[in-house]
């Protein structure tokens, strides 16, 4: 008896865990838009800056406590050993306040 308490209290215990450590579909949800709209504001500033297309490769939310940072990394045509990667801040409380506000670049480690 003690044996089948023992498993039922581990389970909850590990399906707790599990479901905090996970991100919910709302926050998925969010990420996505963000995405949707933080990729056309980094195309232009590439645009703007070297008039070339940028191809989005990748989006890496920043961990900074509140969050309102993400970075699209991508490459120019012909040039995939050549990453860029465009800073776009947003308003946490309204992702449709956004701006692209820097691009850096490097070179894919071999």
């Amino acid at each position: 008896m003690k044996k089948i308490f023992s498993l039922i209290i581990l389970m909850v215990i590990f399906v707790m865990t599990a479901a905090a450590c996970g991100m919910s579909a709302k926050e998925k949800e969010e990420q996505e838009k963000i995405k949707e709209l933080a990729g056309p504001l980094a195309v232009e500033l590439a645009k703007d800056m070297d008039g070339k297309e940028l191809i989005i490769d990748e989006y890496k939310f920043s961990s900074k406590i509140g969050g309102g940072t993400i970075f699209v990394r991508g490459h120019y045509e012909g040039e995939k050993s050549n990453f860029r990667s465009v800073q776009v801040v947003y308003n946490p409380e309204n992702i449709r306040d956004m701006e692209a506000r820097g691009m850096s670049h490097g070179k894919e480690k071999e």
